[in-house]
């Protein structure tokens, strides 16, 4: 991986599902690092093999995003089962975790207390406004919503609140 990949930033994707994989692609395309968070070590295996795949078979079909090869796309993105990990020097987090309300305050939370009062927390619903999310972060004014339309990767389309 070149020198120049790392000075973009971190990005932390907190949820390795489908929603979470397309962020994971979108910011690595761009040259971010990228670290991919969930509770299941085998759910981020799985969310990492699915990645690398996708995105050598974009590359293969013409229709990989950024300048960056796959494999240099692939060598930005990380993933751990540790929450402060993945948080640690993150500029960016992206939740994408299942839409239930007290899964997500539980995320929160958790995300709460890790990230600085520089870090941009965003969620992926589609369903919760912000305010009733983020009631009860201390970082609340850092918290917006960036819904992405599907699919995420082909359609450069976010509605922010």
């Amino acid at each position: 991986m070149a020198a120049h990949l790392s000075n973009k930033g971190k990005v932390a994707i907190v949820g390795c599902g489908l929603i979470g994989q397309a962020w994971a692609m979108i910011f690595a395309s761009a040259g971010y690092k990228v670290s991919m968070y969930d509770i299941l070590s085998e759910q981020i295996e799985n969310a990492k093999n699915t990645i690398q795949k996708t995105l050598q078979d974009y590359h293969q079909k013409g229709c990989l995003k950024g300048s960056l090869s796959p494999d240099e796309q692939f060598g930005l993105i990380s993933g751990t089962s540790e929450l402060r990990e993945c948080l640690e020097d993150a500029l960016f987090v992206q939740e994408s975790v299942p839409e239930i309300l007290q899964i997500k305050h539980q995320v929160y939370r958790a995300i709460d207390i890790y990230i600085s009062s520089n870090t941009i927390l965003s969620s992926s619903t589609s369903s919760f406004l912000p305010s009733v999310l983020s009631e009860h972060c201390k970082h609340r004014s850092q918290f917006i919503v960036s819904h992405p339309v599907n699919p995420p990767y082909f359609i450069p389309l976010v509605e922010i609140v």
